[in-house]
């Protein structure tokens, strides 16, 4: 065949169609009917594509850092006894629990009402997915279909925005959370992270704040309610109106027998519950208040770390109040005479001297209408019960108690060559006294005599050794922050006589030091703190206490102020029919009164 030839037959056949479309061989416009073969494929090439793209989408989707807002747990503080609660702090009420702390009951109620086929899917439901992405995509989209598992980690990964990109996401990390954590766990996670009203985030404090009670210990028909209340859980308060409730429960309800987790003859018997009514008193009233704020100071400081980490961190705080001697200290400021001064200020502190607890105080009437509190912030001028920390100096320097100083009214003293006229309290004359008389009756020119003679600086020395803050610096007290320090704490002739202004927890401190015999402990509130459902220990309150003056001076020291309470202004404090040491103190023109004293198991400060 000649080549001309053979290039007219090639150039006149047709190319072969591979996939036969629009199909040879037929008339019409059934032509463009695709061919079983072409569905065939078509249908295989979309299943590859799809699988292709899931595990794309699979392998490049990562289970995402939890949200802040998710794992952010309430902290409480609780008394010295590790379980009566004093308040809270943060964001969101939350505390996480473990399966096995939350009632059957409950677990199966969540699952009848959200996802009964939770313990058999593998994180996520076809049929739920399919309806929620057709909703997002016709922006129709009502809720619901999500498995527990979805749910988990739309509240713990992701957020609420009703986009395609987010359902997506949901569904890889759903597949692979189901994967990597056991059903119970997803199912404890879960119910630790709705929302049940009432400020309420997670099963236990919704249990709690509805029943009163821990979520190990909700009924049937209790649980039956908090699950009913997951869809729309702001709906209304179950106390006030339990009808807006009543489908969704009964639904539960039914479907919890359909499951078999109860029988009809229990369902048949079960009622809505009763509710406990919102207590909407506030809980930072009273005392509670000032608790509260010191406590948390104290936490930020010590545990470093930030507000946001303690308002979120999950830590139960375990302080030195002791809820007994809070009532009694409350209870003794308000049996004062009512005659009292308008504005008084009035504030104590025991402190227990073996490890610088503080077991009581008084801050004020009430946190909500006044913050400051009179017994950590406030300054005021210590009087007499500044005495003791030139005693102190004296001891240390070789004073014995018996040394004699003058107690004649006025008495002239050289200071530095510069004369110095001083009298006693009412002027009275005493004449030639010792330095244990000059203790009982606080004999203020004996006291200035002891001081010009062991010097003023050793005073201040022992006064701050003892637990008196540090002088305020200039720039402290232009700028008023004024709380870590004392004011006017210098070494002049005249500080002995209670010149310098301090706070009565410090004054409680210093004397905590006299009774434990010349040992002195950090004053804290905080004993220990844990963390997590586990209760793991991250801070331990400091109790070990550092020695400050010899116990032969600490001795000698509460002997001659055990003579205040046997004989002088201290004498009211016999009634408590046990040995006791302390001081009196007041200011000028009788602006304040103190008493400082203490027993060898408590040390308290009182000026009001």
């Amino acid at each position: 065949m000649a080549k001309g030839q053979r290039q007219a037959k090639t150039r006149g056949k047709k190319t072969k169609n591979i996939l036969n479309y629009p199909r040879s061989g037929v008339h019409g416009w059934t032509r463009f009917l695709p061919s079983i073969r072409l569905l065939v494929v078509g249908g295989l090439s979309i299943v590859i594509l799809l699988c292709v793209l899931f595990s794309i989408g699979y392998a490049t989707t990562d289970v995402p850092e939890p949200n802040q807002e998710a794992t952010g747990q309430t902290s409480t503080i609780y008394y010295n006894d590790g379980k009566t609660p004093i308040g809270q702090y943060k964001v969101e009420d939350r505390k996480s629990i473990r399966i096995d702390e939350i009632s059957e009951p409950m677990q199966k109620a969540a699952v009848a009402a959200e996802d009964t086929s939770f313990y058999e899917n593998r994180g996520i439901s076809i049929k739920g997915l399919s309806r929620a992405v057709v909703g997002v995509a016709t922006n129709q989209y009502a809720g619901g279909g999500s498995t527990i598992t979805q749910q988990y980690v739309k509240n713990f990964y992701l957020t609420n925005e009703h986009s395609f990109d987010r359902k997506v996401k949901e569904m890889f990390i759903s597949l692979k959370i189901d994967q990597q954590q056991s059903k119970d766990d997803i199912l404890a996670n879960y119910l630790n992270t709705i929302y049940l009203g009432r400020r309420s985030y997670g099963i236990e404090v919704a249990s709690q704040n509805y029943f009163d009670k821990s979520a190990k210990d909700l009924d049937v028909s209790e649980s039956a309610l908090l699950a009913a209340m997951i869809q729309r859980p702001g709906a209304a308060d179950p106390s006030d109106n339990p009808e807006v409730y009543q489908d969704r429960f009964d639904y539960v309800v039914k479907s919890m027998v359909d499951e078999g987790f109860i029988t009809e003859e229990q369902a048949a018997k079960i009622e809505m519950p009763k509710v406990e009514k919102q207590n909407k008193e506030s809980s930072l009233s009273g005392q509670k208040g000032y608790m509260w704020d010191f406590v948390r100071r104290e936490a930020l400081r010590k545990l470093d770390i930030t507000e946001a980490q303690l308002d979120r961190g999950g830590y139960n705080i375990t302080t030195t109040f002791d809820e007994d001697r809070m009532k009694q200290a409350e209870k003794a400021i308000k049996n004062l005479p009512s005659d009292q001064p308008e504005g008084l200020q009035t504030g104590l502190v025991s402190i227990d001297p073996d490890n610088g607890g503080i077991e009581a105080f008084y801050g004020g009437k009430n946190y909500l209408d006044q913050a400051f509190n009179a017994s950590t912030q406030s300054h005021v001028q210590a009087g007499s019960t500044f005495k003791p920390f030139a005693l102190v100096a004296g001891l240390e320097n070789g004073v014995r108690l018996t040394d004699t100083y003058p107690g004649t009214s006025p008495t002239t003293l050289n200071n530095d060559g510069t004369p110095w006229e001083l009298s006693n309290f009412g002027n009275t004359s005493y004449g030639p006294v010792t330095l244990l008389k000059a203790t009982q009756s606080s004999i203020n020119t004996a006291y200035a005599a002891l001081n010009v003679q062991v010097g003023p600086d050793k005073t201040v020395d022992v006064a701050q050794r003892a637990g008196l803050s540090g002088n305020c610096t200039d720039k402290e007290m232009e700028s008023g922050d004024t709380g870590g320090c004392s004011i006017g704490l210098t070494p002049n002739p005249s500080n002995v006589l209670g010149t310098p202004s301090v706070k009565p927890i410090d004054m409680a401190s210093a004397y905590a030091t006299f009774a434990a015999n010349g040992v002195h402990h950090d004053t804290h509130s905080i004993e220990k703190v844990t963390q997590g459902a586990d209760d793991t220990e991250v801070y331990k309150g400091e109790t070990k206490g550092k020695r400050v003056f010899d116990k032969a001076v600490g001795a000698e020291t509460s002997f001659a102020l055990q003579q205040v309470i046997n004989g002088g202004s201290g004498s009211y404090a016999q009634q408590l029919g046990r040995p006791a040491a302390g001081k009196t103190g007041t200011t000028n023109n009788n602006t304040a009164a103190w008493f400082s004293g203490y027993t060898p198991n408590l040390a308290t400060s009182v000026v009001l």
